[in-house]
């Protein structure tokens, strides 16, 4: 189980009255939530409420049922047995997998500014040295792929696009051959912006 659907499970579950409702299904079956609201005293909108959230982590089933005036929403216990499962190991590999993604884009990037300066003698974004690059505070994936792009966009400004896709061919191919086992299990070229991915691919 993801450590996010764990959270909102552990959530939902040690709210004040979830074990009870769920209690209350088992013993009942099929209950419209003033059933529910009945027998703890709740106001229907709370007795809905505690329903809905149980039904949304995967513990509780819906139907549409028949009321004295219409449909009705019914609420029913899938499996008496509730179990909370978090595999850390599964967290730890996907955690695993995100700083492989992040030290793959950042070698992309450095690569990158490093052949920029070769084309107009000077680095991108205001860096004057190699120390300097290495030292961009970039946290996220997603923040080495907007400078990514945005160091694309500045190139094909400066020196045109045709230029730029050799420029982005030289940088990225090396890195990539590098590192093709994780390109191809992780689909790394993927999350790059298209035109970096196309010519990484050779199109």
């Amino acid at each position: 189980m993801y450590d996010e659907k764990f959270r909102r499970m552990a959530y939902v579950l040690g709210k004040e009255h979830s074990i009870e409702v769920l209690r209350y299904l088992y013993e009942h079956g099929w209950s419209k939530a003033s059933d529910v609201a009945a027998e703890y005293d709740f106001h229907i909108a709370t007795a809905t409420k505690y329903l809905k959230e149980l039904t949304g982590i995967g513990l509780v089933e819906e139907r549409t049922g028949r009321g004295k005036t219409g449909d009705v929403q019914e609420y029913n216990l899938k499996d008496p047995q509730v179990t909370l499962h978090l595999d850390l190991s599964d967290t730890s590999k996907r955690g695993g997998e995100l700083r492989i993604k992040i030290e793959f884009y950042r070698k992309i990037l450095n690569s990158l500014l490093t052949r920029s300066k070769g084309f107009y003698g000077t680095y991108p974004l205001g860096l004057d040295t190699v120390e300097e690059i290495k030292e961009i505070d970039i946290k996220t994936k997603n923040e080495l792929i907007d400078s990514i792009r945005n160091i694309i966009d500045y190139n094909e400004e400066k020196i045109g696009v045709p230029s730029t896709k050799r420029l982005v061919n030289r940088a990225g191919k090396k890195v990539v051959e590098e590192h093709k086992e994780w390109v191809e299990s992780m689909r790394l070229l993927d999350e790059l912006p298209s035109t970096y991915k196309e010519i990484l691919e050779g199109r």
